[in-house]
C-alpha cells in the first residue's frame, strides 16, 4: 500500500532574505517563496513524514518544489533517507570509525584532488575565516580522497568534489569538523562518508570509470531516446557544440556544475 502523503503547505509568492538569490548569475529569477516559520514547519513535516514512511516519490516531489525540503534538519534526514544512511546509535558501531586505523594506499587522483578542494568554499557559507575555510577544505580533501582509497578502481572527476562539498555542509551540524569529534560528530561524519561512497558507486559511477565508455555509451541510448522523443533536441544533439555536449555529459548537473551559480547551500 502506497504511503499517504502529506497536505502540501500553502505557498505564498515572494522570497525572503533567507533565501535572497543575490548571486549575480539568478538576478532575473522571479521570488519563489516566502520562508516563513509557520511555512517552514509545515514543509519539514511533510518532509519528515515521507521519510518515516520511505515515500521516495514524495521526497521528489517535494524537492523540485519551491523550498525544496524546507529546514537544514530536515535537509539532512531527507539526504540520509535519499542516501540509503540510516542514525547510527552508540551500540551500533560504525564500519568508518572501526576501519580508522586501517592504512590504505594513496589514490594516484589524489593530486587532482587536492587542485579542486583548494578551490572549495568560495561562494558559501559566508562569513567564515580563512582558517576556518582551510580547515574545510582538508575535511573535503580527507572525505573524498577516503572513498577513493577504499575504492581504488574508482576514478575521480572535478564534479565529484562538487557533489561532495553539498553533501558536506548538509550533513554535518557544524563544520569545519573538530580536531578531537565527540561520539555524535563522528555518526555525523560516518554518514557523510557512507552518503559519498552511495553517491559514487550507484549514482556516478559511470563518470568515474578508466575512460569515458560508459558516458559514451549512456550518450548514444540518450540519442536514441531523443530521436524517437523530441526530433528537434536530437538534431540539436547532433550539432558538435561542446557546451552541449558538456550538459548532456555532466553525471549530476544540480549538484556538479549549477553549484557554482548559486550563492547559498540551501538554493541546492
Amino acid at each position: 500500500m502506497s504511503a499517504v502523503r502529506p497536505a502540501e503547505p500553502q505557498t505564498p509568492v515572494l522570497l525572503n532574505e533567507k533565501l535572497a538569490l543575490d548571486s549575480p548569475s539568478l538576478e532575473d529569477e522571479k521570488p519563489v517563496v516566502r520562508i516563513t516559520p509557520a511555512w517552514e514547519r509545515e514543509r519539514d513535516a511533510a518532509v519528515l513524514k515521507a521519510v518515516e514512511a520511505h515515500d521516495e516519490e514524495e521526497l521528489r516531489r517535494l524537492s523540485s518544489q519551491p523550498g525544496g525540503f524546507g529546514s537544514r534538519t530536515a535537509r539532512r534526514a531527507a539526504c540520509r533517507a535519499r542516501g540509503s544512511t540510516p542514525d547510527k546509535t552508540a551500540d551500533n558501531a560504525s564500519t568508518d570509525t572501526a576501519s580508522a586505523s586501517v592504512v590504505f594506499t594513496p589514490h594516484a587522483d589524489e593530486g587532482q584532488v587536492l587542485l579542486d578542494t583548494r578551490r572549495a568554499f568560495v561562494a558559501y557559507p559566508r562569513g567564515i575565516s580563512g582558517g576556518s575555510k582551510a580547515a574545510m577544505q582538508e575535511d573535503l580533501q580527507a572525505l573524498i580522497c577516503s572513498v577513493l582509497q577504499q575504492h581504488p578502481r574508482l576514478s575521480y572527476f572535478q564534479g565529484l568534489h562538487d557533489i561532495a562539498t553539498v553533501l558536506y555542509l548538509t550533513l554535518l551540524r557544524s563544520v569545519p569538523y573538530p580536531a578531537q569529534p565527540g561520539e555524535e560528530e563522528k555518526r555525523e561524519w560516518d554518514t557523510l562518508t557512507q552518503a559519498t561512497k552511495i553517491v559514487c558507486l550507484y549514482r556516478v559511477r559511470d563518470a568515474m570509470g578508466a575512460g569515458l565508455g560508459p558516458m559514451m555509451g549512456m550518450l548514444r541510448l540518450l540519442r536514441r531516446l531523443l530521436a524517437k522523443a523530441d526530433p528537434e533536441l536530437y538534431r540539436l544533439s547532433s550539432t558538435p557544440d561542446a557546451a552541449l555536449l558538456r550538459a548532456i555529459l555532466d553525471p549530476d548537473p544540480l549538484l556538479a556544475r549549477h553549484r557554482h551559480t548559486v550563492s547559498r547551500a540551501a538554493h541546492l
